[in-house]
């Protein structure tokens, strides 16, 4: 929190709140990726349980944030 990240990549699943309601909680409210409307979201189970799928993951998220820069 404290790097105030210029993209943050937030995963979606099961636990997680989803990423629409990150402007209104504190403190992710206060990151400048998130009122700057730079947020990725990703498949939280593709990306935080290792497997078979782990490079197709970091590609969808390779693809993700070539697409934002383009913005």
């Amino acid at each position: 929190m404290s790097l105030d990240p210029d993209v943050l990549v937030w995963p979606e699943g099961a636990g997680m709140f989803p990423h629409e309601q990150l402007g209104r909680r504190a403190p992710w409210s206060r990151l400048s990726s998130v009122r700057s409307g730079r947020v990725i979201t990703v498949d939280g189970a593709r990306f935080h349980v290792p497997g078979p799928h782990i490079a197709s993951a970091a590609l969808d998220l390779a693809r993700s944030l070539s697409e934002l820069d383009r913005r």
